[in-house]
């Protein structure tokens, strides 16, 4: 928050109980629950930003609210979970008993209180544990980081522009960035979907980790690249872009709806070449692929930062459910691999279970691979998502 002060208005605090509850009931993603919310033009700046604030902390911190709350004998609702967030963001409530009468905390109290691991990084007791499993003592400053707002991230489409001249261009229209490589990192966040440069296809909002999944393909002219789990097919038009209108690139999802939105971003960033293809019509290219791209589904839990709600509506049998489904996949497809082609499996999971486990298991069970390379990003070392990416070479 950046006020130091803060007087609570009941309709407010109502808004956000029953976004929370509809997130919580229905486990819909924060964000398009709160899109048609936020449309009201009834509600100032200030307003929409106390809801969005409060509804992505609440979710995120959820089961240190609640602890901080039992702890205090107090109810573990919504309003009561409004008073401690305020308080951890070192902010004083000036009318707090419209929620809580007599309620006579403060930011230093809520300081002094000891909690569990798992309660004081608010995950799930079986996230904590398969984090500590992976990670050790790194898991704390892993889940502080995924607890964090997260960074945005834009990738240049060098079909028609380069990352200098982007950069320059958002400059003058006072959108400050960074430069990561040859992605730019907003300095602060701005809704650039209704930007001009946006809706001529001159960039992509693509986190910075996701960016190296087209990058480590070390794609080639005039090569021929399946993307085979493309979704909305951020990842597609990556690779695209740096085929360079060359060789050829098919997209295809066995959850083919989600491809919807290919088509309109394809002519939007002016990459005609892509093909979509029928999940199941891929054994055509069998042979003969030069670079698979295996984007696979997963837990996600690399995107918390994000997508809190993930926290809670994952569990240990979904985990199980996708290890599953990410060995299928890597079976049906590696097929496709030419000999001295590469294969490029990516998570956007943090845990190992479902990333570099599954490149040994795959390794073991297919002698005519190899490990190339593989990349572990970390939200607190690299400021991005939580990821893997391992590429692996057919030798024969």
């Amino acid at each position: 928050m950046k006020t130091n002060s803060i007087k609570l208005f009941p309709p407010l605090i109502k808004i956000v109980t029953d976004v929370i509850h509809t997130i919580n009931t229905d486990q819909l993603p924060i964000d398009k629950t709160l899109a048609p919310i936020l449309k009201n033009k009834q509600l100032g700046s200030r307003d929409r930003r106390f809801i969005i604030e409060q509804t992505y902390d609440i979710i995120r911190n959820r089961s240190f609210f609640d602890s901080v709350l039992n702890h205090w004998k107090l109810p573990t609702d919504v309003p009561h979970q409004i008073l401690v967030n305020l308080l951890n963001n070192d902010v004083q409530i000036l009318n707090p008993e419209i929620i809580s009468p007599n309620f006579k905390y403060t930011s230093e109290d809520l300081k002094n209180i000891k909690l569990t691991d798992s309660n004081q990084n608010s995950f799930p007791d079986w996230m904590e544990k398969e984090g500590r499993k992976d990670y050790g003592e790194e898991w704390d400053k892993i889940a502080q980081s995924l607890n964090e707002s997260a960074k945005i991230y834009i990738r240049p489409n060098t079909l028609l522009t380069s990352a200098q001249t982007l950069q320059n261009k958002l400059s003058r229209d006072r959108i400050d960035t960074v430069k990561k490589d040859e992605s730019l990192l907003l300095v602060k966040k701005d809704n650039l979907k209704n930007h001009k440069l946006y809706l001529k296809g001159h960039f992509e909002i693509q986190d910075w980790a996701s960016q190296q999944v087209a990058i480590l393909a070390d794609i080639q002219e005039d090569q021929l690249v399946v993307d085979a789990c493309a979704g909305a097919g951020g990842k597609t038009l990556h690779l695209a872009a740096l085929l360079n209108q060359t060789g050829r690139i098919i997209a295809s999802d066995f959850n083919d709806h989600r491809l919807k939105k290919l088509t309109y971003r394809m002519e939007r960033a002016k990459a005609n070449e892509i093909e979509i293809i029928d999940y199941d019509q891929l054994h055509i290219f069998e042979g003969n692929v030069d670079r698979l791209i295996l984007d696979v589904p997963c837990t996600a839990t690399g995107t918390i930062r994000r997508k809190p709600e993930i926290k809670w509506n994952v569990s240990e049998e979904k985990l199980k459910a996708y290890i599953t489904t990410q060995q299928q996949i890597l079976t049906k497809q590696s097929p496709l691999v030419k000999t001295g082609g590469l294969l490029i499996y990516a998570t956007c999971s943090i845990f190992k279970a479902e990333s570099e486990d599954q490149v040994k298991w795959f390794l073991a069970n297919n002698k005519n691979f190899e490990l190339v390379q593989e990349k572990r990003f970390l939200p607190h070392i690299d400021r991005c998502d939580g990821f893997y990416i391992g590429v692996l070479r057919k030798v024969s």
